[in-house]
């Protein structure tokens, strides 16, 4: 159950976007999408959007500016702390049940 709630908050959950978008000038402030997406991993409706978040992951560099974006309204946030604690839930789970086993 740990692992579908897991997924769930990943791929289906209601949360900001947090794209990148392009620059308006050299001097402008780097902005983000607010629309609503699919999951902490998937994007909104745009399709350069799709998997801006995957990208963001990808690169350490900026981890930070996903946490913010994510972090910058209760729906990411409330999706980002069921995920970590699903996915916390099922490796407690998972290194219970490896532990039964070697007995």
């Amino acid at each position: 159950m740990s692992g579908l709630a897991a997924a769930y908050m990943l791929v289906q959950a209601p949360t900001p976007c947090g794209a990148p978008k392009r620059k308006a000038s050299t001097n402008a402030e780097q902005l983000y999408c607010r629309k609503n997406a699919k999951g902490l991993l998937g994007g909104c409706d745009i399709v350069q959007h799709k998997w801006a978040n995957v990208r963001l992951l990808a690169a350490r560099s900026t981890w930070g500016v996903f946490l913010r974006n994510m972090t910058s309204d209760g729906k990411g946030m409330a999706a980002g702390v069921g995920a970590l604690a699903s996915t916390s839930s099922a490796v407690i789970a998972l290194g219970t049940l490896l532990f039964n086993l070697s007995r």
